[in-house]
This record gives C-alpha cells, structure tokens and sequence, in this order.
C-alpha cells in the first residue's frame, strides 16, 4: 500500500487544516492509514491528541469521554506526532 503526500498546506500528520497546537483529526483516513503504516496499530483519540499541551489534552479528552468517542492504545502510551516535526512524504508499506 502506499499513500501520497496530503494537500498542501494540511498537516503532513493527518491531512486537514488545523493549526499546529490543535489535535490532529482521528476520523481522517489519511492519518489512520499513515500511523497504521508507520506506527504498526491504529490510532486513538489518546494519540491524536498527544502532542497538544495539557490544557488542550484535558477539554478534548473530556468532550470526547461525553460523547461516548474516547479511545486509548491498549498497550503502552498514546504516540504523539507534532505537525511541526512531520514533512509531507509518500508512506509505504513494503512487507506485503
């Protein structure tokens, strides 16, 4: 499988136009099929939300958690990918 490189001027994590601070968008297929390819697992909420400072984290998880939509990896820490550090690329999958 291999995904292009996202529009450009929207995240290179995800593929929507958020500010760097904001979480990326979960339900984006673009960034549930990078992190598959790149981090093994599929994402949650706990991930798209990692890398945003604790005041940001704290209202997401909340609003998430009363909409029934919260999600955690089930092992280990949630992985966090900051927009900043991220660059467009072509993601591959080479082991099929």
């Amino acid at each position: 499988m291999q995904l292009l490189p996202p529009k450009e001027g929207t995240c290179p994590v995800c593929a929507v136009d958020h500010e760097p601070e904001m979480p990326h968008n979960q339900q984006s297929l673009y960034y549930q099929y990078r992190f598959k390819l790149v981090r093994g697992r599929w994402p949650t909420w706990a991930d798209a939300i990692a890398h945003c400072d604790d005041e940001m984290r704290v209202y997401w998880k909340e609003q998430l958690v009363k909409l029934g939509h919260w999600s955690e990896p089930e092992d280990g820490d949630p992985i966090a990918d900051p927009p900043e550090e991220s660059f467009r690329q072509v993601v591959e999958n080479n082991s099929e």
